[in-house]
């Protein structure tokens, strides 16, 4: 997940993002940082906040992009403000979905940041689990939506690329319409329905497959891992 916000933030245009890639170590990053981004599996993070915390100063901001590790471990070890962030793959070319979660009573700069990269909610910490299990895993579920749609579209005739290519667009348009009109999806999906059409014969087989049901099935399973996990 750091590369991707890394990406996504030198597609945007920021300039001064530094890693630990380019100046040697954790230490040395957190040391000229103004805000410290600690994007490492959830198991290394007490260790990587016990290495930085006497370089910490008044005015820096910690952020943990980890899923499992509570506010509470973070602000035990460190003494500046803290925030937990979660986004998702897409940050890395600008589409992410970040909620962030902090006990700080200023967010501006973690939500200007992070909304260079995508869409930002913020949220309350225990709400966070859910929001692993439905962004955070979600890509995995539409990348899977995707190419499942291309497989069918190949399965009819169609060649692969092209298949491939009008599958994600098909996506990429319906979630735009979502977001850009404020429109519900039931009633989106009800334009596109017409009586004794396709589009009704192929929902009737998504509904006797359990699609709807599956994918809820999914959001909960991530979300009771998630919380396993914490």
């Amino acid at each position: 997940m750091g590369s991707a916000l890394v990406e996504g933030w030198a597609r945007s245009g920021i300039k001064g993002v530094v890693s630990t890639r380019s100046t040697g170590g954790n230490r040395e990053a957190a040391a000229v940082a103004d805000i410290v981004i600690v994007a490492v599996k959830p198991h290394v993070v007490q260790v990587v906040l016990e290495e930085i915390r006497d370089v910490l100063r008044e005015g820096q901001i910690l952020v943990s992009a980890a899923a499992a590790v509570p506010l509470a471990a973070i602000e035990k070890v460190v003494r500046v403000p803290a925030f937990r962030v979660l986004s998702n793959l897409p940050a890395a070319i600008g589409k992410g979905a970040t909620a962030i979660a902090t006990h700080a009573a200023d967010s501006t700069r973690v939500v200007s940041l992070f909304a260079r990269i995508g869409s930002v909610e913020l949220v309350d910490e225990a709400v966070l689990h859910a929001v692993t299990a439905l962004s955070g895993s979600g890509p995995a579920y539409a990348y899977l939506v995707i190419e499942a749609l291309a497989s069918g579209g190949v399965k009819q005739g169609l060649k692969r690329d092209v298949a491939m290519r009008l599958a994600a667009q098909t996506v990429l348009g319906a979630a735009a319409m979502v977001t850009e009109t404020g429109v519900h999806p039931a009633e989106l999906r009800d334009r596109v329905v017409t009586p004794g059409g396709t589009t009704i014969a192929g929902l009737h087989e998504l509904e006797k497959s359990g699609v709807r049901g599956a994918l809820m099935a999914a959001v909960e399973a991530g979300a009771k891992r998630a919380q396993e996990l914490s």
